[in-house]
């Protein structure tokens, strides 16, 4: 089982992921992204995760749309 982790920095603020992890699309999430995996590369506050799935399409996705692969 995958733990979520916290990364905290002053510039960016709170993080639910860090980069380089593994995500997959949560099934209460958009259809979209139910199910798909990829890497988390970078975040943007108030916006959401670069991800780069591995289907080869890098989407912007909120946090609550995805959790630990």
């Amino acid at each position: 089982m995958s733990e979520t982790l916290i990364v905290e920095s002053p510039r960016r603020g709170k993080r639910k992921f860090a980069d380089g992890i593994r995500v997959r699309g949560r099934e209460e999430g958009a259809g979209s992204f139910r199910g798909r995996t990829g890497t988390v590369t970078s975040y943007v506050p108030g916006s959401g995760y670069w991800v780069n799935f591995d289907d080869g399409r890098t989407e912007n996705v909120p946090s609550h749309w995805f959790e630990p692969a």
